[in-house]
């Protein structure tokens, strides 16, 4: 499954997007926090791996760059540390019986999901994040979406071990998913791009807080090369796909 044109269209649509701060549709649920065995109502345990790794840029000029064949090595760890082989797939014991994925040591930081009764996941109609201000300038602003596209197949079950367990536990299947992770920038940003950059390249003078915003170009830069830093001042838009299967 691509989303190259999801993609596009975003960034596009940034400003619109930015016009509707104060709302928020579709399924949008919070990570649950502080689970434990008794909150999960349903539990499954899927193989998958990462398969495949996109990353785009897009600039005000109207050109982008990309790479659809970026190092498996480089995907954000966040998403690595949730998708272990196998991955669980929970269901909260909310009102909104959220569902989620977690690594298979129960440790990470869950990612929350959304499948339907016949296990197609799809959370592309999911609200971006509420607007925010980028760094410095009140005029720049910031919207991440996240959407997942995805399906089980319970067709071939397994077993595993487990990390820390003896016995071996039973696996439904497989998960076949692509992760989008999308960040527009919008509005008179090149002064505040152009600051991280050069603390990016330099960090002589640069405070703790500028250095750590800086490793945003990192994945881009050096991850999959598809970004030149002196180039940053003119990004409206960054993402990247990842592949599980």
């Amino acid at each position: 499954m691509k989303n190259q044109n999801w993609i596009r269209k975003f960034v596009v649509l940034s400003g619109f997007l930015l016009a509707f701060s104060g709302c928020r549709f579709g399924n949008y649920a919070d990570s649950p926090t502080q689970i434990n065995s008794t909150d999960i109502t349903h539990s499954e345990l899927f193989f998958t791996a990462v398969t495949g790794f996109e990353t785009y840029v897009f600039f005000n000029d109207g050109t982008s760059a990309s790479n659809t064949s970026s190092p498996l090595v480089s995907v954000p760890y966040d998403l690595l540390s949730v998708f272990t082989n196998p991955v669980y797939w929970d269901t909260y014991a909310d009102a909104n019986n959220t569902q989620f994925f977690w690594d298979n040591a129960q440790s990470a930081n869950p990612l929350v999901t959304l499948a339907d009764a016949s296990g197609q996941i799809n959370t592309e109609t999911d609200t971006p994040t509420s607007p925010t201000q980028f760094y410095s300038n009140a005029n720049c602003l910031t919207q991440i979406k996240q959407m997942q596209q995805g399906s089980f197949d319970r067709t071939t079950p397994g077993q595993t071990i487990l990390p820390g367990t003896t016995n071996y536990t039973a696996v439904s299947g497989h998960l076949k998913l692509d992760v989008t992770t999308i960040q527009s920038i919008s509005g008179t940003c090149s002064d505040d791009l152009q600051e991280l950059a050069n603390c990016y390249q330099n960090g002589t003078g640069c405070d703790s807080d500028q250095l750590t915003r800086a490793q945003m170009f990192d994945l881009f830069v050096n991850g999959s090369h598809i970004l030149n830093i002196q180039d940053a001042s003119k990004i409206i838009g960054l993402a990247y796909i990842v592949h599980f299967e």
